[in-house]
């Protein structure tokens, strides 16, 4: 009895449920009807012309008022899917049509529809040769708003001359009162977001496209025209990949703005895309668009549609938590990460101050500098400065920006706790007492080299027993990691073995021994802890460190297939960094050619220093280009192999310096390469270049100066 009467109660609610959600329905749909009627006034209009409206309900009058007083605050489901402006005037008497001749010009083909304006194909009546054009004819037919957005945009484009914003031929009004702009057609134009996902572009190649957008618009900016409705459907992408800004419908000259409370059409804007300025009806400026091509910056890069779509309702007062979200989610690098932000922030003070602003910084990006957007710090300049240079520099700025940070955040919290301060006091001494072996008191005009002074840091960390354990793991992992890069794979194990007795089970620590294991040729000890490591709970980076060196171990034993296939899984479901899949695909190539298939490995190396998100002056993309100059020579293609080999001298003389060992063993191969081709001449100059070298950084009596000096000594037989 009592469940019978619980169905019965159920059913009640789900019938009482369904009635409300129909009348709600209802209601919307009455209120999307007066609203089209409304949607060519102004918003001053449309108010004025509710008022005298005799509508019965009156929820469906609150709901048109809420909608004109907030100018467009409805999200984009709202204005696509309900109001369907675009389709308005689709069927009105006296349109022009295709195949219609307008003024001096025959309209071909429809081409575009918009809520002011149809947009055609056309060529020119009685002319010879021409180029086809696009003709833009505004729905301006009883409608004074619309003819005013016509003769704006005819002054404004009439202005603007720049190889990347659409341009004008002229205007002008029909004999039926039709008015049209001529424009230039962007044959076979695909809107900025389609053509980023057709043609699967990286980060690198977008921020390129948004460049070009950036100077367009700055331009605009110079010429006094803010665009207003920036959005990835007005900018284009023409047949030759140009960027084409577009639309200028809505733009309003700066020195015609109102100071405060600008009118405006109720479809004014696209609200996914608009400013917060746009939204809540205050002032516009130059950096109303810098807000908007920052959120097609983020929409291109990340796949998402940046915004909430009710941002509309609570005055965008969410927005900047809603970004940060996207960003921290999409795995942005810090400064892209903070020039958008600065781009995006809702307060237009705390923005870029003009679009070339915005622009110089993602070309900054671009290229490793330093970025305004992220504080100017000493930490942060070295870093950058780091990226381009040698990798051995590198490591010792590493060393010493993982000591300063140390340092500085445990300084920074000197006030909140005493403990804290003793940590910093702890940091500081280490770092001084390290360092003291560069003191020219001390060394006597003697130069101190990485290993010494990694050596020196070392002992001072060992015998430093009150150290707190935090800073004395990171240290020492930073010091193994180091040594791994100079070389010294001994010293490099003890020191990662030294910081996994305080963390036993930190990951990265985990995955360098596990590399280590296998350059020493300690392959039990290797698989009994790779067998205790649950692999699919580590980062992504420390997975790929591990997943490599288990494909090497199954090479060694040579089941190449089972370690092929590790290696294609590890390619094809990637999610690390830009780095470790470089690593893989080197990985992969070397297997292919172990398995004597080097025009496999030829494919894979090509392909992948073909994507333009590759960073060529990255050591590791150096090691690949050498790899592939190797599989030319076995495949007795001599002639790619030196074009490959002279072009990695040069790279690595301007980013290793002119005496570096890694150089020095290229200039081997390519002295090889040419003794092979009987280019006696050359093979020559390159050996003794590479003899000099191995000389003066391992000595004459050396096993690489022996190497150099036996090839020399048949080149001269």
């Amino acid at each position: 009895m009592i469940f019978n009467q619980i169905v019965a109660i159920h059913k009640l609610k789900k019938t009482y449920w369904k009635s409300l959600v129909s009348q709600k329905l209802n209601t919307w749909k009455a209120a999307n009807e007066v609203f089209k009627s409304l949607a060519h006034l102004s918003v001053e209009e449309a108010q004025n012309h509710l008022q005298s409206m005799d509508i019965k309900d009156i929820a469906v009058k609150e709901i048109v008022a809420q909608l004109l007083q907030s100018s467009l605050h409805t999200d984009e489901f709202v204005t696509h899917k309900l109001i369907n402006f675009p389709n308005t005037n689709k069927d009105t008497d006296g349109q022009v049509t295709e195949g219609q001749q307008l003024d001096q010009y025959e309209l071909i083909k429809e081409i575009g529809c918009g809520g002011m304006a149809r947009v055609f194909l056309a060529r020119r009546i009685r002319a010879d040769n021409q180029k086809p054009v696009a003709i833009k004819v505004f729905n301006t037919h009883n409608s004074t708003e619309l003819l005013k957005h016509f003769i704006a945009e005819q002054q404004i484009l009439a202005n603007l001359s720049h190889p990347n914003i659409v341009s004008m031929h002229h205007g002008g009004t029909s004999d039926a009162g039709d008015s049209f702009l001529v424009m230039e057609l962007i044959e076979n134009a695909s809107d900025i977001d389609h053509y980023v996902k057709q043609h699967a572009m990286g980060k690198y190649t977008i921020i390129e496209m948004i460049v070009k957008a950036a100077s367009a618009i700055a331009y605009a900016h110079g010429q006094l025209v803010i665009h207003r409705d920036i959005k990835p459907s007005n900018i284009l992408i023409d047949q030759q990949g140009e960027v084409k800004v577009v639309d200028f419908g809505i733009a309003k000259l700066i020195d015609q703005v109102p100071a405060n409370n600008p009118l405006q059409t109720i479809m004014a804007l696209t609200p996914t895309y608009a400013s917060p300025e746009q939204i809540n009806q205050q002032s516009i400026s130059v950096q109303t668009d810098i807000y908007s091509l920052a959120l097609v910056t983020i929409k291109l890069i990340t796949g998402k549609t940046p915004l909430a779509t009710n941002r509309t309702i609570n005055a965008c007062s969410q927005d900047e938590h809603h970004l940060e979200q996207i960003l921290k989610q999409s795995m942005f690098d810090k400064d892209l990460k903070n020039v958008l932000k600065k781009a995006t922030r809702t307060d237009p003070i705390q923005r870029y101050k003009s679009m070339q602003q915005f622009a110089d910084d993602l070309v900054a990006w671009q290229k490793q500098e330093p970025v305004s957007a992220t504080p100017d710090t000493l930490v942060y300049q070295v870093k950058k400065f780091a990226h381009r240079r040698t990798a051995l520099f590198a490591t010792l700025v590493t060393l010493f920006i993982t000591l300063s940070i140390g340092m500085l955040l445990l300084s920074w919290q000197y006030n909140k706790i005493k403990v804290e301060a003793l940590k910093a006091q702890q940091v500081k001494n280490f770092m001084l007492d390290s360092f003291e072996s560069t003191d020219p008191d001390i060394t006597q005009g003697e130069s101190i080299s990485a290993n010494q002074l990694l050596e020196t840091a070392a002992l001072k960390l060992n015998s430093d027993l009150a150290m707190d354990q935090q800073i004395k793991f990171e240290l020492l992992q930073t010091i193994g990691i180091a040594y791994s890069k100079l070389g010294d794979l001994a010293v490099s194990l003890k020191h990662i073995n030294q910081s996994l007795d305080i963390r036993p089970n930190n990951s990265k620590s985990l995955s360098h021994k596990v590399l280590l294991l296998f350059e020493l040729s300690r392959f039990d000890e290797l698989t009994r802890l790779v067998d205790s490591i649950e692999i699919a709970n580590l980062p992504q980076a420390d997975q790929d460190r591990i997943y490599r060196t288990k494909a090497k171990l199954l090479s060694r034993k040579a089941e190449f297939p089972a370690a092929i296939e590790l290696m294609e899984s590890l390619r094809q479901n990637h999610q690390g960094t830009e780095l470790d899949h470089v690593l893989n695909q080197q990985l992969l190539a070397e297997l292919y050619f172990y398995q004597s298939n080097p025009q496999r490995s030829i494919e894979i190396i090509e392909l992948l220093l073909a994507q333009p998100q590759i960073n060529h002056n990255h050591m590791a993309v150096m090691d690949i280009n050498r790899d592939l100059a190797e599989y030319y020579i076995e495949l007795g293609d001599y002639e790619h192999a030196l074009a490959t080999l002279e072009k990695l001298v040069k790279s690595q003389q301007r980013v290793l310096g002119s005496q570096h060992p890694i150089l020095a063993k290229t200039l081997k191969l390519l002295g090889s390469s040419y003794m092979h081709v009987g280019d006696f001449e050359k093979a020559k100059n390159r050996l003794q270049q590479s003899f000099k070298m191995n000389q003066k950084i391992y000595g004459e009596n050396s096993l690489q100066s022996g190497y150099d000096l036996n090839t020399l000594a048949i080149i001269s037989h």
